[in-house]
C-alpha cells in the first residue's frame, strides 16, 4: 500500500528534537497507526478504545514494562 500526502508529518515525527511520548487522537480510519509505524522505528503502541481509567492504566503499565506494544 502506498503511504501518501504524510511525508511532512513523517519528517516533523521523525526528528530527533520531537518529544519522546505523542499522543496521536483523531478520527476513525485516517492513518495514525500508519502514520506511526512509517515515522518510528520501534514504536510503544497502545490503543485506548473505550474503556475505563483504572483498566487504561494498567493495560498502559504493562505495555511500558514489556516494552513494547499490542
Amino acid at each position: 500500500m502506498e503511504f501518501h500526502g504524510r511525508h511532512r508529518d513523517i519528517g516533523i515525527l521523525s526528528d530527533p528534537g520531537t518529544p519522546f511520548f505523542i499522543v496521536l487522537w483523531g478520527r476513525r480510519r485516517i492513518g495514525k497507526t500508519s502514520l506511526a509505524l512509517k515515522a518510528f522505528k520501534d514504536p510503544l503502541y497502545f490503543f485506548v478504545g473505550r474503556k475505563s481509567a483504572p483498566l487504561l492504566l494498567e493495560e498502559f503499565t504493562e505495555v511500558v514494562r514489556k516494552g513494547h506494544g499490542y
